[in-house]
């Protein structure tokens, strides 16, 4: 078997595991090492894993994967607010709404919806995605809530206008394709002619993280099928080649990089490294240039780090390698970087296409 699919099937593992471990049928938000034991359940990532489970679920034949992931998408309906939105952080801490969260349920929703094609899913989705119309501001911002950022407008909200446009799709609805494109256009305004991105930081962090970097790729990358093509393939591109520069050959990237693009801390983020890459692989079939070296190497070390863990267990993929106390999600395996390590391997195993579905 290939190292990669043995990397694969042990992550998938690892995300089952830590459904069983939530104490419902979310998903666990992390493993942490000190404490030796699992979080609760994580709306926010438990939205999007749902896609990831779906799409290995139908590539493997893993009937397994997709039944968890109805399952999961049926808790968050049921955790879900009457005004449609999702709340931050863990389900235990009882938060109040949060718009990135929000946004990665909805999409969730969508990928059951497409899957089964019961109404019941797309009605909340729907209602997601009403609650973020009525909540974005004028400039096609949205002003988040949640407790790892400042009350401010984020460039990675723009992964938020991806799933909005996948909505209008859908349901034909005009409304969710302008809230998307206002979206779009406020983002690429946050651009610098160097190609880095401003409002892009958590909380902890001066300067963006490569996770917060993936993600705007992510929503602008995928975006670009539905609207200003040229500019946000550009947008991308323009990243990737300062990322390229940055990227050792063995794919280590430092996990947090400031406006000039230089790096600021000796760990890499190993949930930056497994998205960057997934956008690296996609951006061949979107239309643009080849960046597919650069997914490789990023893809090649997070492998490496997982091997060197793989005794362990649970293993996964920690928050930063090498583990260090600055280190983002030092001690803990989140179950978002499981997942981006599974969506990109099998994108470099398919080519850069989404063969099963598109999320």
């Amino acid at each position: 078997m290939n190292k990669y699919n043995q990397i694969l099937q042990d992550a998938v593992s690892w995300l089952k595991e830590a459904q069983d471990r939530s104490g419902s049928d979310g998903i666990a938000g992390w493993y942490d090492f000190r404490k030796q034991q699992y979080s609760a359940a994580y709306p926010e990532t438990t939205g999007y894993i749902i896609g990831t489970l779906l799409r290995y679920g139908q590539a493997y034949e893993d009937e397994e994967a997709i039944s968890r992931a109805i399952r999961a998408a049926k808790w968050l309906i049921e955790i879900q607010d009457q005004e449609g939105w999702i709340p931050a952080g863990l389900i235990d801490a009882k938060q109040g709404p949060a718009v990135f969260n929000t946004g990665m349920v909805l999409q969730g929703l969508l990928d059951v919806y497409v899957y089964t094609g019961d109404s019941y899913f797309l009605s909340a989705a729907c209602k997601a995605g009403d609650w973020l119309l009525h909540h974005q501001e004028e400039n096609g911002a949205w002003i988040e809530t949640s407790a790892y950022t400042d009350r401010e407008s984020l460039a990675y909200h723009v992964l938020i206008a991806w799933v909005l446009f996948r909505l209008t799709e859908i349901v034909d609805d005009p409304r969710y394709c302008k809230a998307a494109e206002k979206n779009v256009d406020w983002c690429l305004e946050l651009q610098r002619e160097n190609g880095y991105f401003e409002k892009n930081h958590l909380r902890r962090f001066r300067y963006a993280l490569t996770h917060t970097i993936g993600y705007v790729l992510q929503g602008l990358a995928e975006s670009s099928v539905y609207y200003r093509k040229t500019d946000c393939l550009h947008a991308v591109e323009k990243v990737l080649v300062q990322i390229d520069t940055l990227t050792d050959e063995d794919g280590f990237l430092s996990g947090e990089i400031d406006s000039s693009w230089k790096p600021i801390r000796s760990w890499a983020c190993l949930t930056g490294n497994a998205q960057i890459a997934g956008v690296a692989m996609r951006m061949r079939v979107l239309g643009a240039r080849s960046f597919e070296h650069l997914a490789k190497r990023l893809n090649h070390f997070c492998c490496q780090v997982y091997g060197a863990y793989a005794s362990k267990r649970p293993a996964g993929l920690h928050g930063c390698h090498p583990v260090v106390e600055d280190g983002y999600m030092f001690s803990r395996v989140p179950n978002w970087a499981v997942k981006y390590l599974i969506d990109s391997l099998m994108l470099e195993l398919g080519g850069g296409k989404y063969d099963i579905c598109h999320t």
